[in-house]
């Protein structure tokens, strides 16, 4: 499962927690995360399938305290 350019427009700028564990997430995408969500203080994306994090690098989270990706794919 991928999750889709803006899904979560309408509620970014309030959103402060996001936890999307045990989806079945298989990839992260930086587009869909960039610039919107500049609020969020904690993301939590474990225990999904998620075999790579390389765009992870190019998200900016200017408030973000916590990313939890654990139980995931990585090699």
């Amino acid at each position: 499962r991928m999750i889709s350019e803006g899904t979560f427009d309408s509620i970014a700028d309030h959103l402060l927690g996001l936890d999307l564990s045990i989806n079945a997430i298989v990839h992260v995408s930086s587009q869909w995360l960039n610039s919107k969500l500049i609020r969020l203080k904690t993301l939590t994306l474990a225990s999904n399938q998620i075999e790579s994090f390389v765009e992870f690098d190019q998200i900016h989270f200017p408030s973000l305290e916590l990313r939890n990706t654990s139980h995931n794919r990585i090699d």
